[in-house]
């Protein structure tokens, strides 16, 4: 669940609802929601397309900084 915290604090630091992410990365509201309660796991595909829609707000960081499981050391599995 550490994942998803992180992914969740960056979209509200940045004021981004769930419906304009959701929308942007090709999912209906409701997966991404699902997601990022951390019910279901991220593809690959779905994480590189947050991280092109987060980069003009949080810049140069990678997909590490948005997907790696700093309590764990683990890199969050992708489906």
């Amino acid at each position: 669940m550490a994942v998803e915290k992180e992914l969740i604090a960056l979209r509200k630091d940045y004021k981004i609802s769930q419906k304009q992410i959701s929308k942007a990365i090709g999912l209906s509201e409701e997966q991404y929601r699902r997601k990022e309660l951390g019910q279901y796991d991220w593809r690959a595909t779905e994480m590189f397309a947050i991280r092109n829609y987060l980069k003009p707000f949080i810049g140069p960081r990678s997909l590490n900084d948005i997907f790696y499981d700093k309590t764990t050391q683990n890199v969050y599995k992708a489906s």
